[in-house]
C-alpha cells in the first residue's frame, strides 16, 4: 500500500517537473527594451544674460549673527555695483556664450540644433512663444540663468564663483514638457550629484579686494561654469533621448563636430 501511495507521488512530481520544463522552452526570450526615445532636432531658443553680476559675502560672525548679517548685506549692496561695472562687457555676452557652449556639446551628443532668432519668438513672459515657428522641429530647448555671481558661503572668507539656472527641453508642436532640471555651479555645489557642479579651486579668491585685482581669472571662473553646465545639460538630454535622421533630411543638416569651432567639447560620448 506504502509502495503503492509512493509511486503516485513519484509521478505527479514528474508530471510538474515536466510540465514547467515545457513551459520554459516554449517561452521566447524578451528582446530588450531601450528606454531612449528617438529625437530628430532640437530647438535652441535664444538665452538671454543675467540682469547683473552680484557678489554675495556670508562670512563668519563677528559681533552675533544679526549684526555681521545686516553689515555684510549693506558692504555686498556697494561691492556688488563695483564688480558688476566692472564685468559689464562680460554680462552682456554671457547669454550668447552659454548658447554657443551648448550648441557644441549638443552636437557632440548627436542631435541636429537649429539656434533660434530673437525675431522669431514673442515672449510677454517665461511660456509665450510663437509654436509656429517651429514646426518642422522635433522639440525647443529654453535654458534660464537665475544668478551669476561671486560668492563665500557662511563661516568662510573666500569669493568663488555661482551660477544657478534651469533648462526644459519641449515638444515643438504643443510645447509638451519632455525634460528639464535645474543646475548649481560653484559657490553651493557641496553635494554631488545631478544638477551639482562643482567648481576648480583655482577660481577662489581670498578677499574681495584680491577679487576685484584678477578680473580674468574671476571670467575664466565662469567661463569654466559656462562649459560644465552645457555639457551637464547635453549629456543628461543625451541619456534620455537617441539622435536619429528625420525621413528626408539633408545631409548638410547633420551635425557638425565640435573640434571645427575651435573648442572641444566635454561630453563627446560613443553611442552603440
Amino acid at each position: 500500500m506504502i509502495a503503492k501511495r509512493l509511486s503516485v507521488w513519484l509521478l505527479l512530481a514528474s508530471c510538474i517537473v515536466l510540465t514547467a520544463c515545457s513551459h520554459n522552452r516554449a517561452q521566447a526570450p524578451e528582446a530588450p527594451v531601450d528606454p531612449v526615445v528617438p529625437l530628430a532636432s532640437i530647438t535652441l531658443l535664444p538665452i538671454d544674460p543675467p540682469e547683473a553680476l552680484f557678489t554675495d559675502n556670508r562670512g563668519v560672525p563677528v559681533f552675533g549673527a544679526v549684526v555681521t548679517g545686516i553689515a555684510n548685506t549693506i558692504m555686498d549692496k556697494y561691492k556688488s555695483a563695483d564688480f558688476n561695472t566692472q564685468h559689464q562687457a562680460y554680462r552682456q555676452k554671457f547669454g550668447e556664450k552659454l548658447t554657443k557652449a551648448l550648441q557644441r556639446e549638443l552636437q557632440a551628443q548627436g542631435f541636429t540644433i537649429r539656434l533660434a532668432s530673437r525675431s522669431e519668438i514673442s515672449r510677454s513672459d517665461q511660456n509665450d512663444m510663437n509654436l509656429r515657428a517651429f514646426a518642422n522641429h522635433d522639440a525647443m530647448l529654453d535654458v534660464q540663468v537665475s544668478e551669476v555671481a561671486m560668492c563665500s558661503r557662511r563661516l568662510r572668507f573666500d569669493y568663488q564663483p555661482m551660477i544657478t539656472g534651469s533648462f526644459s527641453l519641449v515638444k515643438a508642436r504643443n510645447s509638451d514638457y519632455m525634460t528639464g532640471s535645474w543646475f548649481s555651479y560653484g559657490t553651493y555645489a557641496t553635494y554631488t550629484g545631478d544638477g551639482y557642479i562643482q567648481s576648480s579651486p583655482r577660481f577662489s579668491f581670498p578677499s574681495f579686494d584680491a577679487l576685484m585685482s584678477q578680473p580674468g581669472l574671476a571670467e575664466e571662473g565662469f567661463d569654466e561654469g559656462i562649459q560644465k553646465i552645457a555639457a551637464s545639460v547635453a549629456e543628461d538630454i543625451g541619456r534620455q533621448f537617441k539622435p536619429v535622421a528625420r525621413p528626408g533630411q539633408a545631409k548638410e543638416e547633420a551635425p557638425t563636430s565640435g573640434r571645427n569651432t575651435g573648442t572641444e567639447p566635454v561630453s563627446r560620448k560613443k553611442r552603440g
